[in-house]
């Protein structure tokens, strides 16, 4: 491999590693409040490439499918918690059965897709701008927008959680949740909450992969839930997000 070509390869890891990083915030966030193992998250990310694509197909411009992906994936994230995966574990279901759940919540999304749109492949209409040199990198402004709107949500995130209030509550019930309950926290808004940010996140990333030029399909939510789950893994076994010890986290 000459150097150009190493040097190039780089620069498109960096935009890979970025939608990853991206959806793995919202993976651990979903994990880390609820202790739900949420091996559908892929086939969100895909469902809601698939609702930005619908936008972008109808003349909207790739800001309008974001927004529109990340309203979809919002809001189908807080209803799949509360409807679907809340009552199992309100019925005892363990973290096993859970996963059993989400996998076939997954399959039921991926078979609805195939449905509705078929086994193909899609891509997103819209201009990728001109070419920017970095450091022998050659990047299009929709890569660094990808890359740019990676570290910005990366950021908000650690400020909401070490600096506002909602974060100490989703720490707290990430810790214990009978106790911050106990404690004045409305650990079930609180876990709706994290899953609303958390399907954005989850949104976010799956119409970014699609704003590039490679085409996107069905089957690549299971493969994107598996390949969140090795780096989250590789990051630490399953680690929550640390336990808030501010005396306000129990006077809510």
């Amino acid at each position: 491999m000459t150097g150009s070509l190493f040097v190039q390869s780089i620069g498109f890891g960096l935009v890979t590693a970025s939608i990853l990083a991206l959806a793995s915030v919202g993976f651990t966030l979903q994990f880390g409040v609820s202790n739900i193992l949420n091996l559908a998250y892929g086939d969100l990310m895909t469902a809601s490439a698939f609702a930005g694509y619908a936008v972008n197909q109808a003349g909207g411009s790739i800001p309008e499918s974001l927004a529109a992906g990340a309203g979809f994936g919002a809001l189908a994230s807080v209803l799949l918690n509360r409807y679907v995966y809340r009552p199992f574990v309100r019925h005892g279901t363990k973290l096993f059965g859970m996963v059993v759940v989400t996998l076939a919540v997954g399959i039921i999304l991926q078979n609805i897709l195939l449905g509705a749109y078929g086994a193909t492949f899609f891509s997103y209409s819209f201009s990728t701008g001109r070419q920017v040199h970095i450091l022998g990198m050659v990047f299009d402004t929709s890569q660094l927008m990808i890359i740019g709107l990676s570290v910005v949500v990366m950021i908000l995130v650690q400020l909401l959680l070490t600096r506002t209030r909602l974060g100490k509550a989703m720490r707290a019930t990430a810790a214990n949740p009978s106790l911050a309950q106990a404690s004045g926290i409305a650990t079930d808004q609180v876990t709706d909450l994290a899953w609303l940010i958390s399907g954005r996140c989850a949104a976010w990333p799956g119409s970014c992969s699609c704003s590039t030029p490679a085409p996107f399909n069905r089957p690549r939510g299971m493969t994107s839930s598996w390949s969140l789950w090795q780096r989250r893994c590789s990051a630490g076994w399953a680690t929550r997000p640390a336990p808030c010890s501010h005396p306000s986290c129990s006077a809510w």
